[in-house]
């Protein structure tokens, strides 16, 4: 399908196209060209079929206050992710000099946080943001390291997946044609690092007060809920001032004309069914991602790719700061000036995600090319900060990499989730993620250990891992904007 004809996808025509009396589906655009045609019910599923009339209703709607009310709270969700990162990225120095622990337990806070995160993807947009809220507000009060790490392990858990779930939900709702939307998310997370200050709870009642959150209607038709799906999207049109025309009628004619070949679930027969049954369901649906050899091939390049970009961003993210401050004091820096200094490197991150958002754009660049390009000038950055002895280079080097980081992360975490089949995408992005924050939870300890012994070390191990993801994403397949979420 190519990208001119889904801009031109017209619900009515939609509709009509699914009303037929043979059980075949056939598509047009509004200038009557066939978009889609299903001439054989075994060749797409029902839900293949209700997909693409949901992603006309948003196309048509365009993007309404609805859509940016959810963009702006996703995107609080990467603001809270980053933030707390680097809060405990500055305090560890204060912290060492006050509890008097060694250099090799300094990656210890940083697994703290990172294994909470592995724990609570699956409350991740609301609820989440209240426990963090609590835990953070109790980090005052201990003087023990040991009672610290407790409490940032539940602060983890509390932030925990917030990215995966995000952008997921995001791509739900976004019209076609504002899905460079999805890597401009990345935008809050340097706006995070900059302002690093305890606004969770404002963002918890937030979400909960001033706009409630609807449910992503292909993830319920999927799970046959097709009549609160619709409820969605007449919510949605709501919001937006727009007339939703797409009916509970037009689904239960694709379910005619589809026969008994592939019979939906319907959430009451789900419901009959035992917590174990269900469990076993949940595991089919992990299958899909080895379902075909091209799937396979996305999946363990994916797992890959998150396992060393977080390898990479969280050895520099955790040290850099630290690595940075020592050699400042090499050099008489003080540490007010060092803090101007990380101001100074985190601000351009910003650039970053709008230039990562713009370069799928670029013809023969896309998502694939960005992404070499950013991890690549990542790993250099790193390697060349371990050269230098000037405050200016310094600077300069750590800026490069939260730049390139920044930029590289932004299209990832964008790309993700459109590269799976709505029904797994969850799942497909919380599994990734899962990877990511695993590796995050190993390499603080691998680097704390070589900055004992060398300051460079932490910088050579995240490079290395900047270095392997730059291979891994060289093997994915092409990817350009155009293609219709499914």
């Amino acid at each position: 399908m190519s990208a001119s004809s889904v801009n031109h996808l017209d619900p009515e025509s939609l509709r009509d196209g699914a009303k037929t009396s043979q059980g075949s589906v056939h598509v047009h655009n509004n200038d009557g060209n066939p978009i889609l045609t299903d001439t054989n019910p075994k060749e797409l599923s029902l839900y293949e079929k209700k997909a693409p009339l949901i992603n006309a209703e948003f196309n048509a709607m365009g993007m309404g206050r609805c859509q940016w009310y959810i963009w702006s709270l996703c995107g609080l969700g990467y603001f809270l992710d980053l933030l707390w990162a680097l809060a405990f990225r500055l305090i560890v120095t204060p912290l060492k000099q006050e509890l008097g622990f060694s250099s090799g337990e300094l990656g210890n806070i940083f697994t703290a946080f990172n294994s909470g995160l592995c724990a609570g993807r699956r409350w991740a947009f609301n609820g989440t943001v209240l426990i963090s809220c609590i835990f953070v507000l109790c980090l005052g009060a201990p003087d023990t390291y040991n009672a610290i790490l407790v409490l940032t392990a539940f602060n983890g858990f509390g932030i925990g997946g917030n990215i995966p779930i995000d952008t997921t939900i995001c791509l739900e709702f976004l019209p076609q044609n504002k899905r460079f939307l999805l890597a401009a998310l990345s935008i809050f997370q340097p706006l995070g690092v900059v302002v690093c200050s305890g606004i969770a709870l404002f963002i918890f009642l937030l979400r909960f007060v001033l706009f409630t959150f609807q449910e992503s209607p292909k993830y319920l038709i999927s799970r046959g809920r097709d009549e609160d799906a619709t409820k969605v999207l007449h919510n949605v049109a709501k919001v937006n001032k727009y007339e939703c025309k797409l009916s509970l009628d037009d689904f239960r004619t694709l379910e005619a004309n589809h026969g008994s070949q592939s019979p939906s679930v319907s959430s009451d027969a789900t419901a009959k069914l035992s917590f174990l049954q269900q469990v076993k369901i949940e595991f089919a649906r992990i299958k899909i991602l080895f379902s075909t050899p091209s799937l396979t091939r996305i999946t363990i390049l994916v797992w890959a790719i998150y396992a060393f970009d977080y390898w990479a961003f969280s050895v520099a993210g955790s040290f850099l700061p630290t690595i940075l401050l020592r050699k400042n004091s090499a050099i008489n820096v003080s540490v007010s000036e060092t803090f101007r200094d990380y101001v100074i490197i985190y601000l351009p991150g910003i650039l970053g995600v709008a230039l990562g958002a713009l370069m799928v754009y670029v013809p023969r660049i896309g998502r694939k090319w960005a992404m070499v390009f950013a991890a690549a000038l990542m790993g250099i950055s790193l390697f060349l900060f371990s050269t230098v002895n000037t405050r200016a280079s310094k600077i300069g080097f750590n800026l490069m990499e939260y730049f390139f980081q920044s930029m590289s992360n932004a299209v990832l975490y964008g790309w993700t989730p459109e590269a799976f089949p709505a029904p797994i995408r969850g799942t497909a992005s919380g599994v990734a993620s899962f990877w990511g924050r695993l590796f995050s939870i190993v390499s603080p300890l691998i680097a704390a250990h070589l900055l004992e012994t060398s300051l460079n070390g932490p910088l050579y191990l995240a490079g290395s891992g900047a270095f392997v993801c730059v291979i891994a994403i060289m093997f994915l397949p092409n990817s350009t904007l155009g293609g219709q979420s499914t």
